[in-house]
């Protein structure tokens, strides 16, 4: 909420009993949060974010705060903001009806209905039965659509559920192969037989044609090939205490679904690793939320892709227990 003020030299301590006070503008206080509630935070270096100062005070008459003072340094006035909290909703499931070796699409709307940047996994479940899942890392008050890929493995109905939302999939069997009505004939020559006899093994040999193909074509399917791309941080530059969003996409280029482990490194070390299961052709953007606790410049790498992100000496508010007013 507003201004931070540095009073130097910083770190230096008071022999005598000093204090601070700070005025403030009403309508910066966040919605929710009463004028008595502020409070003066001091900046500390050690964890990235601020603390308040024992023995603050609001004069709410005067819009101001004030603070008893034994060291000098970055001091604020701040609001105290709640904690990331997530919530689901919207699931739906396209197409709801499928042939057996199909796929389709279940999505729900995640919102992080809280302050602060936090990170969350969904998970899919079919039949009460996890199969994928999803992690999802949001700023407060930010909303994502998660997608998951649903086979159709066999005919049946089928619980899709996330969290407390549940919908049906139904997948039809396998269409029948048409054969021809039975006709009759007079003819009985032994050299020629019965009409139905010819359709029946012309039924025959189509279908013996049909599964040879079949086995050929699915012969020529691909494994699971993955490929990552798009490697991009934002932002580029931040405050120490604050969070950069690193973002990769990754894509199948075989023909069947596979798992694969995307693995973050900050200068050589790994920082986070997610695993994304991907039906064949399909792709996902894959988020990591990295901290900036330390000042300096930093290396982020993620299989062969690289790029770099610096951290500089600051608040940063998207972070902070307390949101400074």
């Amino acid at each position: 909420m507003g201004d931070a003020y540095d009073i130097m030299p910083e770190a230096a301590t008071l022999d005598q009993a000093a204090g601070l006070a700070v005025t403030y503008d009403p309508a910066l206080v966040p919605g929710g949060v009463a004028e008595d509630a502020l409070a003066i935070a001091a900046w500390e270096r050690r964890t990235g974010d601020w603390a308040v100062v024992a023995g603050s005070a609001v004069n709410a008459s005067t819009h101001s705060v004030f603070a008893p003072l034994d060291r000098f340094g970055r001091y604020a006035v701040v609001a105290p903001v709640g904690a990331a909290t997530f919530a689901v909703k919207d699931l739906e499931i396209s197409p709801n009806e499928l042939r057996p070796g199909g796929k389709a699409t279940a999505a729900v709307m995640v919102t992080n209905n809280g302050a602060r940047t936090g990170s969350y996994t969904v998970v899919l479940k079919v039949d009460g039965s996890a199969i994928s899942t999803r992690e999802v890392t949001l700023a407060g008050g930010a909303s994502e659509r998660v997608e998951f890929s649903v086979p159709g493995n066999a005919p049946g109905s089928f619980a899709v559920s996330v969290e407390n939302l549940s919908a049906t999939l139904t997948v039809g069997a396998a269409p029948a192969f048409a054969t021809s009505p039975s006709t009759s004939s007079s003819n009985r020559s032994a050299v020629f037989g019965t009409i139905p006899a010819l359709i029946s093994a012309a039924a025959l040999v189509a279908v013996l044609i049909l599964m040879v193909l079949r086995r050929k074509e699915s012969s020529r399917t691909r494994a699971a090939a993955f490929a990552v791309k798009d490697l991009e941080i934002s932002p580029k530059e931040l405050r120490l205490g604050g969070k950069a969003t690193v973002a990769v996409t990754v894509a199948n280029k075989g023909d069947r679904a596979g798992s694969f482990r995307v693995t973050l490194k900050i200068n050589g070390s790994v920082g986070g690793a997610k695993d994304v299961t991907l039906a064949g052709g399909t792709s996902d953007r894959v988020q990591f939320s990295v901290p900036g606790s330390s000042a300096g410049s930093f290396a982020v790498t993620v299989e062969d892709l690289s790029d770099t992100f610096t951290v500089v000496e600051g608040p940063a508010p998207n972070s902070l227990t307390y949101q400074s007013i």
